[in-house]
């Protein structure tokens, strides 16, 4: 099964998923989590209006993020708004498998965890 992967070959039994959860900050970007699910990323911003250590806002376009990787390798296209199905789909399995994890969470200024939501819950 390596031997495929390594020559380039798929393997349809493979999932192609990855996570990184990132709940910490002020550091040079802030509380973020990544799932990937195949072609499609979606990246969560717990707190987005949160200055990094170099005193900028991380992203002032809300708390998600949809791309299409395949058609959009250097993610300029933003299809949250677009993509409003796969984005509570890719959401649900996002904080599913933070969940199956443990995760931790960032807190807000009340002391308050902020966990990944899906849009419109």
């Amino acid at each position: 099964m390596l031997q495929t992967l390594l020559t380039g070959e798929g393997d349809e039994a493979r999932k192609e998923q990855f996570l990184m959860h990132y709940p910490h900050g002020p550091h040079r970007s802030n509380y973020f989590t990544v799932w990937r699910d195949g072609d499609y990323k979606v990246i969560y911003h717990a707190l987005p209006e949160t200055k990094t250590t170099g005193n900028r806002v991380q992203f002032s376009g809300g708390n998600y993020e949809v791309y299409h990787l395949a058609n959009d390798p250097f993610e300029e296209r933003n299809l949250a708004a677009v993509k409003s199905t796969l984005l509570k789909k890719m959401m649900a399995d996002m904080i599913r498998e933070l969940e199956k994890c443990g995760a931790n969470y960032p807190v807000d200024e009340s002391g308050k965890e902020v966990k990944p939501r899906i849009p419109g819950k």
